[in-house]
């Protein structure tokens, strides 16, 4: 009974992270942009009458650079996903082993483990103050890849100091993305 209720566990713990994905990757990609026409209409505007809205920044949004983290949290999200689905179909075939089992059940569990770590530290360093983060976590280390023009010593040393408090985990890389 206990080996069934961890397996449900683990299952659902992975389905509520990949819904929580789902959902983050709709809402980065269903927020309105203004039109061009709103922007030459509202830059045309010296004062805003009371009660008028004006668009304050009209930047055009950079798709380019928001793709790649999006690409990498995706290629890295369907990467996991394939792993936990094939560890999953080892467990349920019928010859394998119990020493097969266990090391299965360990995999699959540092994969779901990993994942909540990585979902928890870039929450972290978003409340630090660093908006764009992709963390990747594995056995041999932690990759931390940030959007910021240029990192100072003491950014860096939250950065290490917030990953090591969750992963226990020195070998830290970090990567500036432009």
């Amino acid at each position: 009974m206990f080996m069934v209720f961890k397996k449900k566990q683990m299952i659902m713990t992975a389905l509520v992270l990949m819904l929580g994905i789902a959902g983050y990757l709709n809402y980065r990609y269903d927020v309105p942009e203004a039109s061009e026409s709103t922007v030459v209409q509202n830059t045309e505007l010296s004062e805003p009458g009371v009660g008028e809205t004006v668009m304050v920044s009209a930047e055009p949004k950079k798709e380019k650079e928001d793709d790649f983290m999006v690409i990498k949290r995706v290629e890295r999200d369907t990467a996991r996903a394939e792993m936990c689905e094939e560890l999953q179909k080892a467990l349920e075939s019928d010859g394998i082993s119990q020493q097969m089992r266990d090391e299965t059940e360990a995999k699959l569990s540092a994969i779901l483990d990993f994942q909540e770590k990585e979902a928890t530290a870039q929450n972290l360093l978003s409340a630090k103050g660093f908006e764009e983060t992709l963390v990747y976590i594995t056995n041999e280390g932690v990759t931390v890849n940030i959007r910021q023009n240029g990192l100072s010593r003491s950014d860096t040393a939250k950065i290490v100091d917030i990953i090591y408090e969750l992963t226990q985990n020195n070998n830290i890389k970090i990567v500036e993305v432009q």
